[in-house]
């Protein structure tokens, strides 16, 4: 609706948002376009900016040297020394080099189901046993695909533009799509190394198949140094067939692009409750295909 108002010109917006917008200081209506800029203007950067009776939440900056004061985050200093001489908050009281509180978890867990914290570790895809496991180390990252079958590590990428896949049905993002790195703009590319690109025989707009353990989705291919020899990345967001008439390239049958929730595998990490979606931790195929399946 607002997009379709913006290209009749202010009057339009005007006359469907007069009811919507007021002066924050003196409750005046606009009247006029300059009056409408002003009063937006207001709204949207006013410090006590009132929701009934109850102040908005957040930094209330009074003015440049007050920003200046307050800088980027305006929580109180940490005091030095302040948990100095037994007075950190862990099981121990002191510096914890070995976290005595994952020790316990683990520990009250595996009695929970009559077992072993490594039993618990091995169980949640952690290669540390014993005490190991409650104190900082590497762990090998996890792939989901056998390498010979899916030999390609996929990077789910978010874009710049959009907002969890919600902007797909507007106009600007489609068009500004190219603004993400490697991308174009109305469309869905998979970003494949130069190197691997020649090894499969394929080219720039060349159709495909991505598949994973997951599933199989199908989107057009870009010829990018930008991503390294086996490893490809597409961004997140596309792939809608009934998001809207922008969304679809033919709303309700064909998507623009793929869904990249198609090929992921649902997987968290277990100790920290993170999902696992971005870093490589799927495994896909890529195959030439003439058309969408």
């Amino acid at each position: 609706m607002a997009e379709k108002l913006a290209q009749k010109g202010w009057p339009a917006l005007l006359n469907y948002y007069a009811n919507e917008f007021a002066d924050p200081e003196t409750g005046a209506k606009p009247t006029n376009e300059k009056e409408f800029q002003l009063i937006t203007t207001k709204i949207a950067s006013a410090p006590c900016w009132k929701q009934g009776a109850k102040a908005i939440p957040g930094d209330q900056i009074n003015g440049w040297e007050d920003f200046r004061q307050k800088g980027m985050h305006n929580s109180a200093p940490q005091a030095y020394k302040k948990h100095w001489g037994g007075k950190f908050p862990t099981p121990s009281g002191k510096f914890e080099f070995v976290s005595g509180a994952l020790r316990k978890v683990l520990e009250d867990h595996s009695a929970k189901y009559n077992s072993t914290p490594d039993q618990i570790l091995e169980a949640c895809h952690y290669t540390a046993r014993g005490i190991k496991g409650w104190m900082p180390h590497y762990e090998e990252p996890l792939r989901h695909g056998d390498a010979a079958q899916f030999p390609f590590l996929f990077i789910d990428h978010k874009s710049r533009l959009n907002r969890e896949g919600r902007s797909a049905n507007l106009p600007w993002m489609q068009e500004f799509k190219k603004c993400d790195a490697g991308d174009r703009s109305w469309g869905d590319v998979l970003k494949i190394n130069p190197a691997d690109a020649k090894t499969l025989g394929l080219k720039d707009n060349d159709l495909v198949e991505i598949t994973s353990p997951a599933g199989t989705i199908v989107t057009e291919i870009k010829v990018w140094e930008g991503v390294g020899p086996g490893t490809v990345a597409k961004a997140y967001g596309q792939g809608h067939w009934a998001y809207g008439q922008v969304a679809a390239k033919e709303y309700g049958k064909v998507p623009r692009g793929g869904n990249n929730n198609e090929i992921l595998i649902d997987d968290y990490d277990r100790l920290s409750g993170t999902s696992c979606r971005n870093g490589g931790f799927t495994r896909v195929s890529i195959k030439k295909v003439s058309k969408i399946i």
